[in-house]
């Protein structure tokens, strides 16, 4: 879990994200070195938002959520 403050035009969001690092799957042995599981990216997921004493989630645009995301996956 990681905390992170979104500034949203002027207002703070406090966020709590879940934080899944990166995987890098199994790779064939040799000059090839193919892979023989996927690679996942490291990824973030919004789990709350608050202004003050509010729990603004549900209130926020997908859009918004991404970007928040997006951010606090590269502040990590």
């Amino acid at each position: 879990m990681i905390r992170f403050t979104y500034d949203y035009e002027g207002i703070l969001i406090d966020c709590l994200l879940e934080y899944t690092p990166a995987v890098i799957g199994a790779r064939e042995r040799g000059m090839g070195g193919l892979p023989l599981e996927p690679d996942y990216p490291a990824s973030t997921e919004l789990l709350e938002a608050r202004v003050g004493n509010i729990d603004i989630l549900p209130l926020l645009r997908p859009k918004t959520i991404e970007d928040i995301e997006w951010e606090a996956l590269l502040c990590c």
